[in-house]
């Protein structure tokens, strides 16, 4: 629960500390005295939205600070370690538009500090009753009035229904490509068959252009090959082949040798070099041949080079880049050929899911129905408490076309006010007292299972009066039993029932005018509620009336000490 909130500098409010306590609390005062910025300035510390206005004036920042007790409800913060039990929200709003939010001490993003706020307190006000007339919150109250009951089925209908979603996504996006995917595959065919076809390989254009450059030149690579095959080998009538000379050459170093054996070394050098002129005369072969060359070779070279240069200029600036665009183009012709298989197993998979779905949403609307029943009779119950008429509530279901995320039906909450008139949508049936109530009453019959510990009311009580009032009295009271309830009211038999009860009231200080926030006690009490039944003249009648009230819960000074 709230346990204390400091406020510093917030609008009208200089410096006030307010203690709450369990159960009910009630805020009361003059018209314009400042409840309300009591409220804005819970809903600021719990992260809501505050501008710069909301500074005092002459201010640099305002400062409001909530110190929660969750001693019985720790697991609402499990993400934080408490001090002692308690969680303290702190924030800050500047003057100049900068705000820090804080977490026991600890500056936090605004986000993180807005969701622990959204676990702490809830509030209803008139525009939460002009909420609960939108249908399309109905389903989620009546699920959460089932509970555990229902969150295993709402849970595996929404669970399926998310996965269906997403493998029907891909399933369209797929079918939706369809075409795409057909004339990709049908160019990525076209170019592999189209490299395949002429079998290139790694660096066959290199070996063929210098094949070229061989073949254009033959003739004259013949003549000059056969000149040095004359030259070294074979000689000719005018002149003798060098290997000869070096052969004659070799033997006279021979016959040196015989008569002087230290010109063996000289043998040892030259006869290599027979041997190299006898190699390379032999190597010499392929150039010589190049004379009696078959000439269309040449053309079906210049043909194969033509097709590997149009390769390379659609397909990579080498013959390793074509090979390597081939290899990737295989690839994706073979993905492309799973997308059909593909869409064949996502397709049974959907039929499988929707099957699935079916069959939880199905277990989901036969027990959404007997939860709907206990809750009509709940709510009608309550309602009667209220002062509502022979009221008929019931829960409408309304079934949905399609697979959705919550079921089969979505939920209409209806209302007949007295008997013999149709029940009608909440929206039209209810005039604002009944709404007041049908409100109040959906907060009590939801809040055994609400986890959040405290409720703020802003004027549950607006446009009802005589006995219905005296209902809701007594319920604001009755929710206080499970949760700490914190209420701005104009009405004496709300206030009279509060365990704890603030006065609100502004006063002009220094010639400034401040909002003063005061727990009311004793004869400070009665005189509170005296003025809220009749004004500003307060008679001894008034004021033993505001005693029996008081004296509803108790002996009238237990109840007016709070």
């Amino acid at each position: 629960m709230l346990y204390r909130l400091t406020i510093k500098n917030f609008a009208l409010i200089d410096d006030q500390d307010i203690t709450f306590g369990p159960g009910l609390n009630v805020l009361t005062g003059e018209t314009g005295a400042g409840k309300s910025l009591v409220l804005d300035a819970i809903q600021a510390v719990l992260g809501w939205r505050a501008s710069a206005g909301i500074v005092r004036a002459g201010a640099e920042r305002a400062v409001v600070e909530g110190i929660f007790d969750l001693q019985e409800r720790p697991g609402l913060v499990e993400d934080i370690p408490l001090e002692d039990g308690y969680l303290i929200l702190e924030r800050e709003v500047h003057a100049g538009g900068r705000g820090l939010y804080r977490v026991n001490g600890r500056v936090v993003p605004a986000a993180f500090y807005r969701d622990i706020g959204r676990r702490l307190v809830d509030f209803h006000g008139q525009g939460e009753q002009q909420g609960l007339l939108r249908e399309n919150r109905h389903r989620a109250l009546l699920d959460a009035f089932g509970g555990k009951e229902l969150a295993p089925l709402t849970g595996k209908v929404r669970s399926l229904y998310q996965e269906w979603n997403e493998v029907r996504k891909e399933l369209d996006e797929i079918r939706e490509q369809g075409m795409e995917r057909a004339r990709r595959q049908d160019m990525l065919t076209f170019q592999v068959k189209e490299i395949d076809a002429a079998r290139p390989r790694p660096g066959e254009d290199d070996e063929l252009e210098q094949e070229r450059g061989r073949l254009v030149h033959a003739a004259r690579i013949a003549e000059l090959a056969d000149r040095v095959y004359v030259t070294l080998y074979r000689g000719d009538g005018r002149q003798r082949a060098a290997g000869d000379l070096i052969a004659e050459a070799i033997a006279a170093l021979k016959e040196l040798v015989t008569l002087d054996p230290g010109a063996g070394a000289l043998v040892a050098t030259l006869e290599p070099v027979l041997y190299q002129v006898q190699d390379l005369a032999h190597d010499l072969a392929p150039y010589r041949d190049l004379a009696d060359l078959d000439p269309r070779r040449l053309e079906a070279v210049e043909d194969r080079l033509a097709v590997l240069r149009r390769l390379k200029q659609k397909y990579g600036p080498t013959l390793d880049a074509v090979l390597a665009f081939r290899e990737q183009a295989a690839a994706e012709l073979s993905k492309l050929a799973g997308g059909e298989e593909r869409a064949a197993v996502l397709g049974s998979a959907l039929r499988d899911l929707e099957q699935r779905w079916h069959e939880a949403a199905q277990a989901l609307s036969k027990a959404r129905a007997a939860v709907a029943r206990r809750f009509e009779d709940s709510v009608a119950r309550e309602l009667r408490e209220l002062e509502v008429g022979e009221a008929a509530f019931q829960v409408v279901f309304r079934p949905v076309e399609g697979l959705t995320a919550f079921g089969a039906e979505d939920v209409a909450f209806y209302l007949a006010p007295n008997p013999g008139e149709p029940a009608q949508p909440l929206a039209k049936a209810a005039s604002g007292g009944e709404l007041s109530r049908v409100m109040l009453v959906l907060k009590d019959v939801l809040a055994a299972g609400d986890e959040i510990p405290t409720m703020v009311f802003d004027e549950a009580d607006a446009g009802v009066g005589g006995r219905a009032l005296d209902a809701v009295a007594k319920k604001l009271a009755e929710i206080g039993h499970h949760h700490q309830v914190l209420c701005v009211t104009h009405a004496a038999q709300v206030a009279s029932l509060a365990r704890r009860h603030f006065q609100i009231s502004k006063e002009t200080v220094d010639g400034r005018t401040r909002t003063r926030i005061t727990v009311l006690e004793g004869e400070a009490r009665i005189e509170e509620l005296a003025r809220m039944l009749a004004g500003r003249k307060v008679s001894d009648l008034v004021r033993r009336h505001a005693v029996e009230l008081l004296g509803r819960t108790g002996d009238s000074r237990e109840g007016a000490r709070g």
